[in-house]
């Protein structure tokens, strides 16, 4: 699973107008495609739109503004994140995700023992928390990040990070985008 965040053939340009065309010949059903992953400007918005898709989901272009409601830390900590930060790592689902370097993260990468692998809420359908006692409680972790704990919570990611200069309002962000 690791591997296929790095698997060209899984990439947008790959992914999306197969996908629309399936929808259409196949199905016969206009479905609408939503493109995530890698989208950070009215470019890779244009670029996802040519390939096919309705619309995108963007998230951590969206971090770094003031509305977002997590602890500045957090915020702070992806505005000075840099790409070599981004690391993969496996999460209680089984699948992969990027998050930023940090205590926790080196932790769990390296399977470590004295993670907390305490399920508080049974939160997920498929967990290895719960389910194993393997890995860790994702919703503390997430928790933790949320609150300002920027070395023992989990820092999701995408793959642009390190692309923010400053934190904005979200009003100028859509400015931006929608530009």
């Amino acid at each position: 699973m690791v591997q296929d965040l790095s698997d060209r053939t899984l990439e947008a340009e790959q992914v999306i107008p197969e996908l629309v065309a399936y929808l259409q010949q196949e199905l016969g059903k206009a479905i609408p495609v939503i493109a995530a992953g890698g989208v950070w400007d009215r470019s890779d918005i244009d670029r996802m739109l040519a390939l096919g898709a309705s619309g995108v989901q963007i998230g951590t272009r969206f971090i770094t503004t003031d509305e977002c409601d997590a602890d500045i830390r957090y915020k702070v900590f992806h505005l000075h994140a840099q790409p070599e930060d981004v690391v993969i790592i496996s999460s209680p689902v089984g699948m992969p995700g990027r998050a930023l370097r940090n205590t926790f993260v080196e932790k769990a990468i390296a399977g470590s023992p004295d993670l907390d692998k305490r399920c508080l809420a049974s939160c997920l359908h498929h967990c290895k928390c719960r389910d194993e006692q393997k890995h860790y409680c994702i919703i503390q972790v997430l928790d933790k990040a949320a609150r300002g704990d920027i070395e023992n919570g989990l820092i999701f990611s995408g793959s642009n990070a390190g692309r923010a200069d400053r934190i904005i309002p979200v009003v100028e962000l859509m400015a931006e985008l929608v530009a």
